[in-house]
């Protein structure tokens, strides 16, 4: 083998994450599901999650190189070690090569029916006989028993564009919605809807709070992370940043 080579193998062998998947070593690519307002706002790169972990990242001199992808294709191209950095995928003990980072932020996952329509949902079980539209992955994130109700359910699907899910609810096409509260909020805002929520919807808490996370190839990039989540938590600008987008979502 040449020496060019050999070198070529040592470096790809020694070196960290952050300079494996990146084209300069003080940028970091990093797997973000497609918009998802108020905690990832696509179009300006932006948004409550966005802001936290880019604020963490400029607090130690890297930039991000974010690629926004489905769900499903955040979770299998970070596992292909195309991204050194992915957030929001589901929580994997049983693999030691991934390091999460500690939660960054906790979602409210809700169900939403219509009012008018009087479903009594205090349970998963309330579930079964609806039709269900749910934001895509939910399976991997609402646990095994709402996974074995929605392959049992001929009327679940998923979809990856969430204001659809508002749309298919006020059409009468589907009996009920899956998504995270402020997620839900976001987009009535958007249909100036906010003002009528009360009376039109009608929010079912029935999920517990699911944590979300960073996931890292590197233990070195997670613990930095985790340092510089621990500070910006300890700070006025944790909050901050959540008020930013929160405030607005008010009736």
């Amino acid at each position: 083998m040449h020496t060019a080579a050999k070198l070529g193998l040592l470096l790809g062998l020694v070196l960290p994450a952050h300079f494996l998947y990146a084209t300069q070593s003080n940028i970091i690519k990093a797997a973000i599901p497609s918009s998802m307002p108020p905690y990832i706002i696509e179009s300006t790169k932006s948004g409550i999650a966005l802001d936290i972990i880019s604020s963490i990242y400029s607090d130690n001199g890297y930039k991000l190189d974010f690629s926004f992808l489905p769900n499903h294709r955040v979770a299998k191209e970070f596992l292909d070690k195309k991204h050194a950095l992915a957030f929001s995928i589901p929580y994997d003990n049983s693999n030691q090569k991934i390091f999460y980072s500690k939660a960054i932020l906790s979602f409210k996952n809700v169900v939403v029916s219509l009012a008018a329509n009087n479903c009594q949902i205090a349970s998963l079980s309330d579930l079964q006989n609806l039709s269900i539209t749910a934001f895509q992955n939910a399976t991997n994130f609402l646990g095994e028993k709402f996974k074995e109700l929605a392959k049992e359910n001929r009327y679940y699907k998923e979809i990856t564009n969430q204001q659809q899910q508002l749309t298919l609810l006020l059409k009468g096409r589907t009996d009920v919605i899956i998504m995270e509260e402020r997620i839900f909020l976001y987009h009535l805002k958007k249909l100036k809807l906010s003002n009528v929520v009360k009376q039109k919807f009608k929010i079912h808490a029935i999920f517990k709070a699911s944590k979300r996370y960073c996931a890292f190839h590197d233990i070195q990039q997670r613990d930095m992370f985790n340092r510089g989540l621990e500070s910006i938590k300890k700070s006025a600008d944790y909050q901050a940043i959540i008020d930013k987008y929160i405030t607005v979502l008010k009736p």
